[in-house]
C-alpha cells in the first residue's frame, strides 16, 4: 500500500515541476523578446551578399521584325577577387535584468571585377549599356550602417544610395552608379563602412577567390555557415579567424542574367560564412536541463526514505514525503530566480545548499537522529554535486546519466535484496515497527 501511495505522490509532484519548466521557458522567451527589442533599435543579425556588378544590356532575341524594340535586361557579375577585413567591437547593454550583446563592425572590402564572363556569353558587346552599370551590396539591416559609406571605383570616390533589390534577392540594398566601366580591363573597387549589429555576422564568399579575415574582442565565438575558418585563434581577449574560399567551393558561375537570379541568390546566401557571438553560459538552458532530472531526484529520495522505513524502522508519513518532494521542487525555482542576478555556478550552489540544509534540519527534527540526518545531508550534497557535473557535460551527458541510473538501481537492489516483499504486503510497515 505504501508503495502505491508513493507512486501517487510522485505523480502529484510532477505537476509543480511542469509549472516550473513552463516558467523557465517563459523567462527565456522574455529574454529573447528583450534582445529583439534592443536589436531592433541598434541593428539585428547582419548578413552581407556581394558586392555585385550590375550591367544592363539590350535583349534583341525577341525582335521578330526590324521595328520591334529590344528589351532592357540585367547581367550580374561576381568579383574576380574579394578581400574582406572585419573588426568586430562588442559591447553589452543591460535592459531590465537582461544583458544584450551588440557590436560595431568596421568593414573594409576590396577586389576587382572582370567583364570576361559577359564577353564569353551570347550578349553582343554593342548591346552592353556600361554607362548605366551599378555596384550593389545586399545588407540585411540597413539601420545598422553608421557614418559615411566610402566607395571607390577605379580610384574615384562615388556616392552610395539605397537601391531596389532584384527579384529573388530578399534583402536591403545599397548601390552606387558607376562613372565608367572599361570593357576590356579589370575594374578595381573598395568599400569602407561601419555597421552595427547583434549576435551574428555573415558574409557570402562572392569572389572567384575570396579571402575573409575576422577579428573581435569577443572571447566566445561560434563559427557557422557553409565554411569553417582555415585558421582561427581564440583567447580571453578575443578571437581572429581567416577564410580562403575558391569559386569551386561555392558552386556558382561568375555571372548570370536576371532570369536565373532566384536560384543564384539563394545559393549565394546559402554559402555564407561567419560567426555567432554566443553567451558563455545560458542559465535558462541549464535550468531547463536540470528540471528534466527532477523525477530521478524524487525516485532516489523516496527510495532512501522507504528503504529506511523497512530496514531501520523509521516511519515517515506520506505528508512528510510530500513535504520533502516540495522542498526538492523548490530547488529549481530558487536556482532559476537567483541565476537571473548571479552567475549560474553561485546560484546553483546557494539553492542546493539552502535545500540541503532545510531537508537535513527537517529529517533531524522528525527522527531525532543526528547520524541519519548527517547521512542524508551527504546524500543530497552528492546528488546535487552530480547534477551540477552533469550540466557541465554536453556530449557525454547521456552516457554519464545512464551510468548513474545503473549505479542507483544497483544500490537499491542490493539494499533491498533480503526484504521479504510477500511478508511485507501482508504485514505493513506500520504494524511491524513499534
Amino acid at each position: 500500500g505504501k508503495a502505491l501511495i508513493l507512486g501517487f505522490l510522485f505523480l502529484v509532484l510532477l505537476i509543480p515541476m511542469q509549472m516550473i519548466l513552463g516558467l523557465v521557458r517563459e523567462r527565456e522567451n522574455r529574454q529573447l523578446s528583450v534582445t529583439k527589442e534592443v536589436s531592433s533599435k541598434w541593428g539585428g543579425d547582419q548578413r552581407l551578399i556581394g558586392p555585385l556588378l550590375v550591367v544592363p544590356y539590350l535583349d534583341r532575341s525577341i525582335s521578330n521584325t526590324s521595328r520591334a524594340k529590344a528589351v532592357k535586361k540585367y547581367f550580374y557579375v561576381l568579383p574576380q577577387s574579394l578581400e574582406v577585413q572585419s573588426d568586430i567591437a562588442t559591447q553589452t547593454r543591460r535592459r531590465s535584468i537582461y544583458d544584450v550583446t551588440l557590436y560595431e563592425n568596421q568593414l573594409s572590402i576590396q577586389g576587382q571585377f572582370s567583364l570576361d564572363v559577359l564577353r564569353a556569353g551570347a550578349i553582343a558587346q554593342k548591346d552592353w549599356l556600361l554607362k548605366e552599370s551599378r555596384l550593389i551590396l545586399a545588407i540585411s539591416d540597413l539601420k545598422g550602417i553608421q557614418g559615411e559609406t566610402r566607395i571607390r571605383w577605379q580610384d574615384q570616390d562615388i556616392e552610395a544610395s539605397i537601391g531596389m533589390p532584384p527579384q529573388g534577392l530578399h534583402s536591403s540594398l545599397i548601390e552606387a552608379k558607376l562613372p565608367q566601366v572599361p570593357p576590356d580591363q579589370p575594374c578595381r573597387f573598395s568599400m569602407d563602412f561601419r555597421i552595427r549589429g547583434s549576435r551574428r555576422f555573415f558574409i557570402a564568399p562572392a569572389g572567384k577567390q575570396t579571402s575573409v579575415s575576422l577579428q573581435s574582442n569577443w572571447p566566445h565565438p561560434s563559427f557557422d555557415g557553409m565554411f569553417l575558418p582555415g585558421t582561427r585563434t581564440i583567447s580571453p581577449s578575443g578571437f581572429s579567424a581567416q577564410w580562403n574560399i575558391s569559386h569551386l567551393n561555392r558552386q556558382l558561375p561568375q555571372g548570370w542574367t536576371s532570369e536565373a537570379g532566384d536560384a543564384m541568390y539563394a545559393q549565394l546566401q546559402a554559402s555564407s560564412l561567419g560567426v555567432v557571438l554566443t553567451q558563455p553560459v545560458n542559465h535558462y538552458s541549464k535550468a531547463e536541463r536540470s528540471t528534466k532530472y527532477a523525477g530521478l531526484f524524487f525516485v532516489l529520495t523516496f527510495a532512501v526514505f522507504f528503504l529506511n522505513e523497512i530496514l531501520a524502522g523509521r516511519l515517515f508519513h506520506p505528508v512528510q514525503y510530500l513535504m520533502v518532494g516540495f522542498a526538492l521542487s523548490l530547488f529549481y525555482l530558487l536556482m532559476l530566480s537567483l541565476s537571473e542576478f548571479l552567475p549560474f555556478s553561485i546560484s546553483y550552489t546557494v539553492a542546493a545548499g539552502m535545500v540541503t540544509a532545510l531537508l537535513t534540519a527537517y529529517v533531524h527534527g522528525v527522527f531525532r537522529s543526528r547520524a541519519f540526518a548527517a547521512q542524508l545531508g551527504l546524500f543530497f550534497s552528492g546528488l546535487y554535486a552530480f547534477l551540477y557535473a552533469l550540466l557541465q557535460l554536453e556530449d557525454h551527458a547521456l552516457l554519464v546519466g545512464s551510468l548513474m541510473l545503473f549505479v542507483a538501481l544497483s544500490w537499491i537492489m542490493l539494499a533491498s535484496r533480503k526484504i521479504d516483499w510477500y511478508r511485507l504486503a501482508v504485514r505493513p510497515v506500520s504494524n511491524r515497527v513499534h
